[in-house]
């Protein structure tokens, strides 16, 4: 080995040996707390790749041990199209009542986990009480439901749900594309763009909405900019929570009547019925 190539290999060494003697005293001064309770952790191994990790590796690397036991993930049998978990755990997946008797705009959604306790209040904290700390652990597990649904689909762009503009000025971040983190520099992942599809009205909160009031309030909010960019293309589209499902219904109807040849949703957690 010549000099300057021994003088290399040394100066990569330290570099090493510098990131990870950083990296232990960045765990020293800052240990990991869960982000469900906020509980300290200790040990809690870190992912750095979700298309290698089980799911409860990944939770377990966030969620203290009895948060983890709090946390419900969504399991099959759920319905093929809508992707609600059955109440009998029994029999392979079905397309459920709802789907068959109107099947929606989109395709299919999925998500991990239910959204309740501990995944409640992770999504809640990282939303509204602007912790954005928790972006990062919450976009590895829409990055692990990406690789176990959708990794064969082929789709051409990942959407977020957009927010209105007073919203996002209030809130100050669209938490559905901070979700996409690490997407734009992974081959694995589909494009995202916030660009295309535009909330065009504020509509009211809809918390507490019954699921009529809901599909009547969030009928003509959205908008599609440039829609020769998704003429015939496959679309997923991402969001937080699915609740009753009429946002990811009314964004897909607008969406398909735009051109697009296939929208499926993505959400990190979902509300049980």
């Amino acid at each position: 080995m010549g000099a300057k190539a021994g003088m290399a290999a040394w100066a990569r060494a330290l570099a090493g040996l510098g990131a990870r003697t950083a990296g232990a005293l960045a765990r020293a001064l800052y240990p990991p707390v869960c982000i469900g309770c906020g509980a300290f952790m200790e040990g809690a191994k870190t992912i750095s790749d979700p298309g290698s990790a089980s799911l409860h590796e990944i939770l377990s690397s966030s969620f203290c041990q009895d948060c983890g036991t709090k946390i419900k993930p969504v399991n099959q049998p759920f319905c093929t199209v809508c992707g609600e978990p059955f109440a009998s755990k029994e029999g392979p997946d079905h397309t459920c009542g709802r789907c068959a008797e109107k099947k929606p705009a989109f395709a299919s959604a999925r998500a991990a986990l239910l959204y309740d306790g501990p995944v409640k209040n992770a999504i809640l904290s990282f939303k509204y009480a602007r912790r954005m700390a928790l972006a990062r652990p919450l976009a590895l597990l829409c990055q692990w439901v990406f690789l176990r649904y959708y990794a064969d689909a082929a789709h051409d762009l990942a959407l977020p749900v957009p927010l209105h503009g007073r919203r996002l000025g209030w809130r100050g971040f669209n938490q559905a594309w901070l979700l996409m983190e690490g997407w734009k520099n992974d081959a694995r992942f589909p494009s995202p763009d916030r660009r295309i599809l535009r909330r065009i009205r504020n509509t009211p909160v809809q918390a507490g909405m019954s699921k009529k009031a809901r599909a009547q309030n969030i009928r003509g909010a959205f908008a599609v900019d440039c829609p020769q960019k998704i003429g015939g293309k496959r679309i997923l589209l991402v969001d937080d929570v699915l609740t009753t499902g009429e946002t990811a219904r009314e964004c897909a109807r607008v969406l398909a009547k735009n051109g697009a040849a296939r929208v499926d949703i993505l959400t990190l957690a979902r509300v049980e019925k």
